[in-house]
């Protein structure tokens, strides 16, 4: 089912058929490991008024099966702040899925979202994701000392935010150091006020009702109304020396806006002398660099590749 629905969606954002399992690249890290797969492990206490049943405090694991000591990627969805979910169509599990039988286990967190909570609760939520996975990932064979943070659009945002604005991490006992490094896949790095409607159905292929309440969500209703506090929710607000590596990747198929926003931020790294890879994905857009991912020559996984060799050990 869950190869139906990936090549479903890789037929609408690619012109030729679905050749999932046969064009998944190697090149670069061979599939070495079975996945096991923990779901829905609570990560922290449901808010008050918070609902159960949408699981917005919960996570999923993807682990390479028998590997010991293996480097970790907590990795946030998109979604504009107002939809998404760590079970969206199967997008997450086979992405975690491609990294896990590589040897890199995958945490994948859900987290609060707009209209019912405003920044910085998601901020905070992804904070508290990754102390559970700092505190708990030893348990399950990971190295906690090398976790990586990931997250496409508004999931890009989060980790760029949390990697660069020490307060959040800080407020779980957790520093910015702690992160191995960042790999932000069209995220968003600047708040002007049309952001809004630059980001219309994105991190994925939402249900109708959700693609609708993605486009008309104001953009007040996420990040209020009040200057500093939206300046202050822009990572590049936050440069600074001292922060982890960052590849900042973008597809050549996103909103002009989104491309210029990755090389401003990317810019503004290397301005502080900060690591910093900027990354073009040719060939794909915004839907497209999730769903294809690992395909033959794939531009995303191999940059994400090489990203990861350069910072972490591999068992």
């Amino acid at each position: 089912m869950l190869r139906a629905s990936i090549c479903a969606l890789a037929v609408l954002v690619s012109s030729g058929a679905c050749a999932f399992t046969q064009s998944i690249n190697q090149d670069e890290l061979p599939v070495r490991y079975a996945v096991k797969s923990v779901g829905d492990l609570v990560y922290r206490p449901l808010a008050q008024d918070e609902e159960a049943a949408r699981n917005k405090n919960k996570l999923d694991l993807y682990l390479p099966e028998g590997a010991h000591d293996f480097p970790v990627m907590l990795f946030i969805h998109g979604g504009a702040w107002v939809f998404g979910d760590k079970n969206q169509l199967g997008l997450y599990q086979h992405f975690a899925s491609y990294w896990a039988k590589r040897g890199i286990g995958v945490v994948v967190a859900n987290y609060r979202l707009s209209p019912g909570v405003t920044h910085p609760a998601h901020v905070q939520d992804v904070a508290k994701a990754f102390a559970w996975t700092r505190a708990n990932i030893g348990r399950y064979g990971g190295d906690a000392k090398q976790i990586f943070v990931s997250g496409q659009s508004a999931g890009g945002h989060l980790v760029s935010l949390l990697a660069t604005d020490e307060t959040y991490l800080e407020a779980e006992g957790a520093k910015i150091s702690d992160i191995k490094g960042v790999l932000t896949l069209s995220g968003v790095y600047t708040l002007p006020a049309r952001i809004a409607a630059a980001l219309p159905g994105v991190g994925g292929i939402p249900n109708g009702r959700d693609a609708v309440q993605a486009r008309r969500a104001p953009f007040s209703s996420v990040f209020g109304n009040d200057p500093k506090i939206v300046r202050a929710a822009a990572p590049i607000s936050h440069i600074h020396a001292g922060l982890p590596p960052f590849l900042v990747l973008y597809a050549q198929g996103d909103p002009k806006l989104l491309r210029e926003m990755a090389v401003e931020f990317a810019g503004a790294l290397e301005k502080q002398k900060q690591p910093v890879e900027l990354v073009e994905a040719v060939d794909r857009n915004h839907i497209s660099e999730i769903v294809l991912l690992g395909q033959k020559g794939d531009p995303v996984a191999r940059a994400m590749t090489s990203f990861v060799k350069k910072h972490a050990k591999l068992p």
